[in-house]
């Protein structure tokens, strides 16, 4: 009698879809039988023999005295059916799948009643398990005396679904010439109940085993008939609609080419999480002060939405310098922050979100740390190489996308250590991850767009020299790209001669360049390359040597050796008079 009993419960439960239990009336306490919350440690011991300790998440079957089964997941060993059971209580309920859910994955219990209960099941079928199971025991045991009534608790009954829908919007939707008995046809075979008008208005009433998270809007009704009618009878036909073509996305297309760009330059597109870490971000010497946490993070280690893509590049090289000696990466991303710095320009934000976020561009380069660049069999070290290196492929990407000349303005060493770490300037303050000696900001025009820099030693694992720089594309994208201008090839001949300049390691070469451009008028300086920059022997060690070519020349004549002599002379005498000296 004892497997009948039970053994007809999961039939019932396979037969209806709603799971039902059977307790042992002689085993509960209080006549007493309910559903509620758990208590905080409140203890249930399972027909698996296993006691859980519950949590007020759970929700429990309980008599006068406790718990008698987890509902929607197990029954309980106490009130459970014997062979010596002579009464029964049988219970079908409908729980929240969400609870149900949560309370099989802290258990780490799954059964066939809770993967039903998770997928949320029509209330519906709460009373018809019942009298399912009670006309079958009837079946099997004829001398079995139902007692008592059904005790029901539904405080909100589930309505019935009814979808107003036609049999020409159906028609329509699913491009198939079908007649109208055709399609009310189809539905009621498969249990819908119809009201039709004579305008062709359907009223569908949903069957309850149907009705939830199933069918509930009128193309749900479309792919009913469709799948009963066939896919495959379905003519094919394009769709007699205007076809739109979506608005280009200015930002989106720079993306591309700048990817483009990019991997035709050697560098390899790498792709990190927008979470990172709060211990990470602040060895880094980025504020947290504006962060956003995430209220449910994928790991307690990353509890944080990164506001630069810096820490993600840095992870890539501390975990590819163990394999490559040189390489170099480059990703595209979003950094996120509560709010905009207050020198953000307004053009440049979008204020219909609550949180900020700026689509950024990250480019990091790795190489050894003797500073021989590319010339690796130079017998002298190129100090600064990879820094330099990284400037020139920055500035040319920035020239081709954005179609401005954009220009690096180093960041004091001096100010390390001393200026206070805020989100007031994007770039233009110094972080705890740069290089004091090797640190610029990025600018187009006054704006202030990016930074880079050399990773200054002990940041990451790494032993070799890495050079990182970001840019904010809002900004440097946001306004319209300048028109490139035609410059005809100079008709008359240039001349040109080189100066070493002496300057403190702590001068930049915008110095440099800003006293050799105000020696000599305008239009006869047409341009200055960088050939060298020597620090060693038999300079002082807080010296180093910037050797310069510069080309003279003018649009309507060639200058004469004198006007050359005269531009050399004015240059060096400049140069004389500053605080740094010519090189013997």
């Amino acid at each position: 009698v004892r497997n009948a009993l039970v053994d007809l419960s999961n039939y019932v439960m396979c037969d209806t879809a709603q799971p039902n239990h059977a307790y042992d009336a002689d085993q509960l306490h209080g006549g007493l039988l309910q559903a509620r919350s758990a208590t905080a440690g409140e203890v249930f011991l399972g027909l698996d023999d296993i006691k859980r300790t519950l949590d007020p998440e759970d929700i429990v079957i309980a008599d006068a005295r406790g718990p008698v089964a987890l509902g929607g997941v197990i029954g309980g060993q106490e009130t459970a059916v014997r062979a010596s059971t002579s009464r029964l209580v049988l219970e079908s309920a409908n729980f929240d799948p969400v609870r149900i859910r949560r309370s099989t994955k802290r258990h780490g219990l799954r059964t066939d009643a809770s993967n039903r209960f998770e997928k949320s099941q029509p209330a519906f079928g709460v009373p018809l398990a019942l009298h399912r199971y009670v006309t079958l025991l009837k079946r099997l045991q004829p001398n079995v005396a139902v007692r008592g009534s059904v005790v029901e608790s539904f405080p909100e009954p589930q309505k019935p679904v009814r979808i107003a829908t036609s049999v020409s919007f159906i028609r329509e939707r699913l491009g198939a010439p079908l007649e109208d008995s055709r399609i009310t046809g189809i539905l009621r075979d498969l249990g819908f109940g119809l009201s039709e008008s004579a305008d062709g208005a359907l009223e569908v009433d949903v069957p309850y085993f149907r009705a939830t998270r199933d069918i509930s809007i009128p193309e749900d009704l479309v792919e009913e008939v469709g799948r009963i009618h066939g896919y495959e009878n379905i003519p094919e036909q394009a769709p007699l609609i205007v076809s739109v073509a979506p608005r280009p996305d200015p930002l989106r297309n720079a993306e591309h080419r700048i990817r483009d760009w990019l991997s035709g330059h050697g560098l390899n597109e790498c792709s990190g999480y927008s979470f990172v870490n709060r211990e990470r971000l602040d060895s880094l010497g980025f504020p947290l002060a504006s962060t956003i946490e995430l209220a449910n993070p994928p790991s307690t280690e990353e509890s944080l939405l990164r506001p630069t893509l810096i820490p993600s590049v840095l992870t890539f090289a501390e975990r590819n310098v163990r394999y490559f000696e040189r390489f170099g990466l480059f990703e595209l991303g979003r950094a996120f922050s509560k709010e905009k710095p207050t020198d953000y320009p307004t053009w440049a934000a979008d204020g219909s979100t609550p949180a900020f976020e700026r689509r950024m561009l990250a480019l990091l380069t790795v190489s050894p740390r003797d500073e021989r660049g590319d010339a690796a069999c130079l017998p002298t070290v190129a100090a600064g190489a990879g820094f330099y290196a990284l400037r020139t492929t920055v500035l040319q990407l920035l020239r081709d996308v954005s179609g401005r000349l954009c220009s690096l303005r180093a960041i004091s060493p001096e100010s390390f250590g001393t200026s206070p770490v805020s989100d007031e300037t994007l770039y233009a303050a110094p972080r705890n991850w740069m290089h004091p000696y090797r640190a610029a900001s990025i600018h187009d025009g006054e704006t202030t767009i990016g930074c880079l820099a050399e990773v200054r030693p002990g940041i990451i694992d790494a032993h070799a020299r890495v050079v990182v720089a970001e840019i904010d594309l809002n900004l440097l994208l946001g306004r319209p790209r300048s028109v490139a201008r035609f410059e005809g090839i100079p008709r008359f001949p240039e001349s040109f001669f080189e100066i070493s300049v002496v300057t403190d390691r702590s001068d930049t070469y915008a110095a440099v360049e800003q006293l050799v451009r105000a020696s000599v008028p305008e239009e006869y300086l047409r341009h200055i390359d960088v050939v060298s920059n020597y620090e060693g022997p038999p300079l002082a060690s807080n010296e180093r040597s910037l050797s310069l070519r510069l080309h003279f020349g003018a649009s309507d004549r060639t200058l004469s050796g004198d006007e050359v002599r005269g531009l050399q002379d004015a240059v060096m005498s400049a140069v004389d008079a500053s605080r740094f000296h010519l090189r013997s």
